[in-house]
């Protein structure tokens, strides 16, 4: 089945020569910021960078992606009352921006997702997310891993997290990365949600992590914690981060935002 799937999503997209990046930002642990940071990414690339951007929302247990799109949905419409939205600044950046939301596309981590994914993949995207479980639940985990381009790995400072992902990459790298049937070829690894750490703690956590697992790449930006995150046109589905959290202090997401993007359309 690994075999026969992997070399299938390639038959498509070389017969449409769709040019195409397949993404995901992936974690053994929650509460590591994946879906916040797959949105914010994605929202980044369609309304800041132009590009055709869709969402698989395959994290069955909390289809947190989807969740939000419907907040920020509900948060733009026109009440008839009041005769305003319920976040007012969130729909005039939405109407100024005048530009139609990427699609957000639920799927089951079961034989079903390959169907989504053959749809997709005969669609001009530009680049695709995966958001997938927070948790290696079954051998179409890896299938669906193995099938992405990039696999960006968000690390916290939490010895327990930091454990649980470094456990995570080491599987990925011997399961999947290694495996020549794969396509996956590059993953990187990046630092989220760190508030008051010492310098000389980051260098010995990168460089233990770069002496195990040399073949996961470190991004040189890391995104640190802030509560501009909890707003609505921070991590927003239907607009680019607004101008005003890219600039926050020690949450350096202007440059992760940068940076990310970069590799993944090089």
């Amino acid at each position: 089945m690994f075999s026969m799937f992997f070399y299938y999503l390639c038959s498509i997209r070389i017969k449409n020569c769709i040019i195409m990046r397949i993404i995901s930002i992936a974690s053994q642990k929650g509460g590591c910021g994946k879906s916040t940071i797959t949105t914010m990414l994605a929202s980044h690339l369609a309304y800041k960078l132009e590009k055709k951007i869709c969402i698989i929302d395959a994290d069955t247990r909390q289809r947190t992606i989807q969740h939000m799109r419907e907040i920020a949905l509900d948060e733009v419409k026109i009440d008839p009352q009041t005769k305003e939205p319920a976040d007012v600044k969130l729909c005039q950046a939405f109407c100024l921006q005048d530009k139609k939301p990427y699609p957000i596309i639920g799927a089951s981590l079961d034989d079903s997702i390959f169907n989504v994914l053959e749809d997709v993949l005969n669609k001009d995207y530009d680049v695709v997310f995966i958001d997938l479980p927070g948790s290696i639940e079954n051998n179409i985990f890896f299938q669906v891993v193995a099938n992405c381009d990039i696999l960006f790995i968000p690390f916290i400072q939490d010895p327990v997290d930091f454990q649980s992902n470094f456990d995570f990459c080491r599987v990925i790298v011997n399961a999947v990365l290694k495996n020549k049937e794969s396509r996956l070829n590059y993953m990187c690894r990046f630092w989220n949600r760190y508030k008051d750490i010492r310098p000389s703690q980051f260098e010995e956590m990168n460089s233990f992590l770069s002496e195990y697992i040399p073949d996961v790449i470190p991004m040189v930006n890391r995104v640190g914690y802030s509560d501009a995150v909890s707003n609505s046109r921070c991590r927003s589905s239907l607009i680019s981060p607004a101008e005003e959290f890219l600039n926050y202090k020690n949450f350096n997401l202007r440059n992760f935002l940068e940076e990310a993007s970069s590799i993944i359309l090089k």
